[in-house]
């Protein structure tokens, strides 16, 4: 699965599913205003977000996997 590298405010960064984080509005909409593509090495900076924050937000988003998968994810 395709996986994006974001970076707190506080520099901590995480790696996660593409699939799960563009469920958020916010990074899918800045991941498409950067020109974002799978497979790209690039860290996107999230310089309002915590690392506590973005915790929970892909802990949750991974949670619920399945439902995301179905529901948020259109591929390109």
């Amino acid at each position: 699965m395709p996986k994006v590298r974001l970076q707190s405010s506080d520099g901590i960064m995480e790696e996660v599913d593409i699939e799960v984080i563009q469920c958020s509005v916010t990074i899918k909409t800045m991941l498409e205003d950067l020109g974002f593509e799978e497979g790209d090495e690039e860290v996107v900076p999230l310089p309002n977000v915590n690392s506590t924050i973005l915790k929970k937000v892909i802990q949750w988003a991974t949670h619920h996997k399945v439902l995301v998968s179905l529901h948020c994810y259109t591929p390109s």
